[in-house]
């Protein structure tokens, strides 16, 4: 890939889409009354708890936070898919989804899967754990994993055959400064003004995790070009 970075603005509407992203995924915090919860989980770290959400707290972030930021990159996904990639420690075999943007059957044809591992916000070095040990799991195949917490985002790149030990993110990007701007809107002590928020949206890279970006790893990397 070029070493020049990508910018949001640079992508006509995605920093305008990101923004919706974040806007309704705080809105649904509001609506189940967790404002101040969840500014406790961004500023010191706690833990989200399924209780407040009344949804288990993964599962709530990637239905209203991580799978919408998928689509506005581009992304076609499938969550939970079975028989597809890797033979997870406790043999289920079902990542949180796999990215369709390199559709099933040609990522399975050339021995590559792409898939991804979702947390709950502030919890992605229990993501490093996990994909530590399922990419160390099964080495038959090239693996493009997208690790997330929602907030902060990294591409993994493992190569068949390779250690499927400590990996050196290929990108990151982080949405967390965003994101606790755009709380305040459900803070009537506290002002909200969208065009800060662009501007700071304006000022992120996602080099590497626009489905044009995956294509061309997996093109360069792994010498598998689609479409």
């Amino acid at each position: 890939m070029e070493t020049e970075k990508t910018i949001i603005s640079e992508h006509s509407n995605l920093a305008a889409k990101l923004l919706r992203n974040l806007e309704n995924f705080v809105d649904e915090v509001g609506k189940r009354g967790c404002t101040t919860h969840f500014g406790d989980v961004l500023a010191n770290g706690d833990r989200l708890e399924g209780v407040d959400l009344t949804q288990e707290p993964e599962r709530f972030t990637e239905d209203h936070l991580i799978f919408p930021i998928l689509r506005s990159l581009g992304h076609d996904y499938r969550a939970r898919p079975t028989r597809y990639a890797p033979r997870w420690p406790d043999k289920r075999g079902t990542p949180d989804f796999a990215l369709e943007t390199l559709p099933v059957e040609v990522a399975k044809r050339n021995d590559i899967r792409l898939f991804g591992e979702a947390k709950a916000p502030k919890r992605l070095g229990d993501a490093h754990n996990d994909v530590r040990e399922y990419l160390a799991s099964d080495l038959d195949y090239h693996a493009v994993v997208f690790l997330t917490d929602g907030i902060e985002w990294e591409l993994w790149t493992r190569p068949r055959g390779a250690d499927g030990g400590h990996r050196t993110p290929v990108a990151k990007a982080s949405l967390s400064s965003a994101l606790e701007t755009v709380l305040r809107r459900n803070k009537e002590c506290e002002t909200y003004v969208r065009h800060d928020v662009r501007e700071d949206l304006d000022e992120v890279t996602f080099e590497g995790f626009l489905s044009e970006d995956v294509l061309e790893i997996v093109g360069e990397q792994f010498g598998v070009q689609y479409p």
